[in-house]
């Protein structure tokens, strides 16, 4: 169910009242006739994904239907729910907490009035309380995520109910729900536990402190990961990863050198086993420690053990420098994650101003080449910046022709209003023959807004992904069992996919050399 609105419906006494421009619901009282038609449809109700109703009950409905219900839940058959619970009003989603719910996803508002700024914070004690509350009504549960818009952490005893939800396998607390040492240790006890994530704040004085073996996640397969450089390395030398094997994303929250975070990450990358899948590092950002700073493989020396990696995000954001990515980079990733499916390298384009371009070296199609040759298995590649200062000729590429590569997605190709680009593209294609293009070209919308600008950041990329479409589309017509027959007779020719041109062409046979005609030569 989508929302309680329906199910209300089935109470007829409850009366509209209009306050304020927002709508309530006020009751008249419940005839029985009318609760028992709505404790049978309750009693269907499996999932609800939205309480966004409740904003438009009358408090005293709530009352009414409590003093009703008794310890009873609303819904007593519910599985799975979303709750956006007001701290100052929770009543009427109390109601809602039944032990029969398996999946919980919890949304703990508070007006930004309210909340504290230091010292005590009765918003956040408040919703702890609640969270305590409402752990404790729900022992079958397997799946928990809590997103407390609120500051601070909670204590570790109103978490304290975690710890007899001994079915519990996936928990996710948010970003401003920071744990300390002591709640950490608690979650690592859980049995059942198989994901996680959190985000961590010590103190300064645990942080300093040796501690000995806190803790072993038995049974956790994937963590998410929240903090700065220092905590995070706690973490991992306090507690036990014997089974993450599945997922492991870090982000961390405050800048380092790029010897920092060589160092600290291998740190990490110790104590994780080697047949991790999947991994994900996204750095607020790289302070250079040298003029000769390090390059992205050399940062990451220590993920290189992950052989059975299928899945490799690296992002670096806020930052005035991002660890350059060449042809060699490529190619160590390659040899080192020959399993991967998808590689995501440094998706915040507009931080990499700070490089000094006269002497920074990006990947090439050489690079993809050796990618193309060493990932079989490759999907999806993301790539901030594709050099094409200088294209080789297309003869000295092989046809790879790479049978599952779908998506190359590049921000920017570096000195591509200048380069060949119809050579560009037929080197892709004889690398990645099978990637997803557009099949639309427009060199102008409707409302007269330019589909192409080619003094754009993306503008020779649009452009290299347009010859790119027109290539694979010819190749199907060549391929396909009609290519005896003319490819655009009137059956075959659609205008869902035709090529419009320009219509303030001059010359209508097309010969018109001026307009929107791009010119290769």
């Amino acid at each position: 169910m989508d929302d309680l609105g329906p199910l209300f419906k089935r109470l007829t006494t409850l009366r509209k009242h209009f306050s304020r421009g927002d709508e309530c619901r006020v009751p008249d009282g419940i005839l029985p006739a009318d609760w028992a038609r709505f404790q049978h449809y309750a009693e269907r109700v499996r999932e609800l994904q939205s309480t966004i109703y409740f904003e438009k009950v009358h408090q005293s409905v709530w009352v009414l239907l409590q003093s009703v219900l008794g310890s009873k839940p609303l819904l007593p058959n519910l599985r799975r729910l979303d709750l956006s619970i007001s701290v100052k009003e929770p009543a009427g989603h109390l109601l809602l907490i039944s032990p029969t719910i398996r999946n919980l996803e919890t949304l703990f508002e508070a007006a930004r009035d309210d909340r504290a700024r230091s010292g005590y914070d009765p918003v956040r004690e408040a919703a702890g309380v609640l969270l305590e509350l409402i752990l404790s009504k729900v022992p079958n549960l397997l799946t928990l995520c809590v997103d407390a818009r609120i500051y601070g952490h909670f204590p570790a005893h109103q978490l304290g109910p975690i710890q007899s939800l001994f079915h519990l396998q996936t928990l996710k607390l948010s970003e401003g729900s920071d744990m300390d040492y002591v709640t950490v240790q608690l979650l690592s006890r859980l049995p059942s536990l198989r994901s996680l994530g959190l985000s961590v704040r010590l103190s300064s004085a645990i942080r300093k402190t040796r501690m000995p073996a806190a803790g072993n996640f038995a049974a956790l397969h994937e963590l998410s990961l929240l903090g700065c450089l220092a905590d995070v390395v706690w973490v991992f030398d306090a507690f036990s990863f014997n089974a993450l094997d599945e997922k492991l994303h870090l982000t961390l929250l405050d800048p380092a050198t790029d010897i920092n975070v060589k160092e600290r990450l291998a740190e990490i990358m110790s104590k994780v086993p080697r047949n991790l899948r999947a991994l994900t590092l996204l750095s607020a950002g790289i302070q250079v420690s040298s003029e000769n700073h390090l390059s992205l493989s050399t940062v990451l020396e220590s993920c290189l053990v992950f052989e059975d990696a299928v899945t490799v995000d690296i992002k670096f954001r806020f930052s005035a420098r991002v660890p350059q990515v060449t042809d060699c980079d490529l190619l160590k990733f390659a040899q080192a994650w020959p399993k991967l499916e998808s590689l995501r390298l440094n998706d915040f384009p507009q931080i990499s101003s700070a490089v000094d371009e006269a002497t920074a070296s990006h990947v090439t199609l050489r690079g993809l080449l050796s990618l193309s040759q060493h990932c079989p298995n490759l999907l999806v590649m993301q790539l901030q910046i594709l050099d094409v200062t200088e294209v080789p000729p297309v003869s000295s590429f092989p046809a790879v022709g790479h049978k599952y590569m779908r998506q190359l997605q590049i921000t920017q190709l570096r000195n591509g209003s200048t380069a060949n680009l119809l050579d560009v593209a037929v080197i892709i294609d004889l690398l990645f023959p099978l990637l997803e293009t557009r099949r639309r070209v427009f060199l102008q919308y409707p409302p007269g807004r330019k589909r192409f600008d080619l003094t754009m950041v993306n503008g020779a990329w649009d452009m290299t992904q347009a010859l790119l479409a027109a290539i694979q589309a010819r190749r199907e017509v060549q391929d396909s069992p009609m290519a005896s027959r003319s490819p655009l007779t009137e059956d075959s020719y659609t205008e869902d996919e035709s090529v419009y041109t320009d219509d303030n062409s001059d010359d209508e046979d097309g010969d018109d050399d001026g307009g929107d005609m791009l010119d290769y030569q």
